[in-house]
């Protein structure tokens, strides 16, 4: 099978295409063909990880599991394995790899079957390779939040990327008033989708204005957790989904928490938790991804090269293979 190898760190130089085996599955595991993957932060992260943390990834490339990158997947059962009865062949499904082995960059993959919902009829390959890793960590860090009540202020840092576009559809049946934080670029987008008032970054730093907010959910967090606090209201709360300051951010936080009734958090993903009801608010017309553009397989480098300048808006799928 044709698959994406990481041979390096730093630049997308470093990814190149090989041949491997097409894996088989053990017990509990079924073969995938892959229709569509995505791409995600998760992928940058890796491609250009820090040295501090490569000895645990690899030295001087990505070892195991890390070496083929790609967490959101779409596509068709091949095969299953001896104690795998949930799903038979032909059955489409989709998941989030990144609990699991990752591996989307590739023709074929084995994953457990317990990580795998059914691509709903009505979900296009494309939508359903946009969805697992973005609609979870947008529902989950809803779910994070204190009880949301109509007329509350939340704003959602990132809009404009694959989970803050889901996050606003997701925010609406709450009532609540919902800010978006974007690029000069994507302000359009986020107004038509339904941020209800947008902020341009980086012409206006959020927290340096007056308004404070009941819930704000960041994708992006480089900047101090002191000015993250500085941005709610009293009894406000912060969750982060990712970004570039984590670390200092947690050891922040602890602290910040101690002293005051704001809260701030840091969103520990659960993959896969929730996509059957996913798949019911997608049936329902409440949830429609936005796809920013399709690549062919084998253009990831230059999908990724699109991705790193942030000049994406929603999600950038990969075809893999032709339905």
């Amino acid at each position: 099978m044709k698959t994406l190898i990481q041979n390096g760190y730093g630049s997308v130089d470093v990814l190149q295409y090989a041949e491997e085996d097409t894996p088989m599955p053990l017990d509990h595991e079924v073969l995938v063909k892959i229709f569509t993957t995505a791409i995600n932060d998760w992928e940058l992260g890796i491609l250009k990880l820090p040295k501090i943390l490569r000895p645990i990834i690899g030295l001087s490339a990505p070892r195991g599991k890390f070496r083929t990158m790609g967490c959101d997947m779409a596509g068709t059962v091949q095969a299953t394995g001896r104690s795998a009865a949930k799903f038979k062949t032909g059955d489409q499904v989709y998941c989030d790899l990144s609990d699991y082995r990752f591996g989307g960059f590739a023709e074929y993959v084995c994953v457990k079957e317990s990580a795998l919902a059914r691509k709903p009829a009505s979900m296009t390959f494309e939508q359903a390779a946009s969805i697992p890793h973005a609609a979870e960590l947008a529902l989950q860090a809803i779910h994070a939040a204190p009880t949301l009540r109509k007329g509350q202020h939340v704003l959602v840092n990132g809009a404009g990327g694959g989970v803050g576009t889901l996050l606003v559809q997701l925010l609406k049946p709450y009532q609540v008033e919902v800010t978006g934080v974007d690029c000069e670029e994507k302000l359009e987008l986020l107004r038509e989708i339904g941020y209800d008032a947008v902020v341009q970054y980086p012409k206006q730093d959020f927290t340096k204005l007056a308004k404070q907010y009941d819930l704000i959910i960041d994708t992006k967090t480089y900047l101090p957790a002191l000015a993250y606090q500085r941005a709610l209201k009293p009894d406000g709360c912060y969750i982060t989904v990712g970004g570039k300051r984590l670390l200092r951010f947690v050891l922040a936080a602890k602290i910040l928490n101690l002293f005051s009734r704001k809260c701030l958090k840091v969103l520990a993903l659960k993959p896969n938790k929730n996509l059957e009801r996913i798949n019911e608010i997608f049936e329902s017309g409440q949830l429609t991804p936005v796809i920013d553009s399709v690549f062919p397989f084998t253009e990831i480098p230059q999908a990724m090269t699109r991705f790193i300048r942030a000049e994406h808006k929603g999600k950038i799928v990969i075809q893999v293979c032709s339905e």
